[in-house]
């Protein structure tokens, strides 16, 4: 690994964010989500409807390529640093199975969503919440670029100063 995406990496793994998810207020990262039950008479518990777990709501098969591809062995889905590496792998997988450019970030969350086969086959078309979904990350996605871009220099500045 680089040395810029081992600080990276370090760096995401010790983030916090903020009650409304937008800033380090100090607060631990949110745990990471499980898909809902499956219920037998409404009421008991019978198992999960997916395999998707973690921050990035990864499935088994798809961690499991992740882990053979990468040699990674050791990674988990709940860990923060983990799952930002696993998502600039899939990213990068969408990209050169699709074609959708890596800066498209509306195309490439609708192809993380649905898969990359799914997202070729246009499975994403017909689900009219999924599209607003992408919508919202797109615009979310915006705002985070223009405050990167806001602070860049001072971020390049104390970055070269901690390594």
């Amino acid at each position: 690994m680089v040395p810029q995406r081992k600080a990276l990496l370090r760096a995401l793994g010790s983030a916090r964010v903020g009650a409304a998810g937008g800033g380090a207020s100090g607060e631990p990262l949110p745990r990471p989500r499980r898909p809902e039950r499956r219920r037998v008479l409404w009421i008991i518990p019978i198992g999960r409807r997916s395999s998707a777990y973690g921050y990035g709501q990864v499935k088994e098969e798809t961690w499991a390529d992740y882990v053979r591809a990468t040699g990674r062995r050791g990674a988990d889905r709940d860990d923060f640093a983990d799952v930002a590496d696993f998502i600039g792998w899939y990213g990068d997988l969408i990209h050169r199975r699709t074609a959708v450019a890596k800066h498209e970030r509306y195309h490439l969350y609708l192809a993380y969503h649905e898969g990359p086969g799914g997202f070729a086959q246009g499975t994403h078309q017909e689900k009219d919440w999924l599209l607003e979904v992408a919508r919202k990350v797109e615009a979310r996605a915006r705002l985070y670029q223009a405050q990167y871009l806001g602070c860049r220099d001072l971020l390049a500045a104390s970055s070269s100063r901690r390594f």
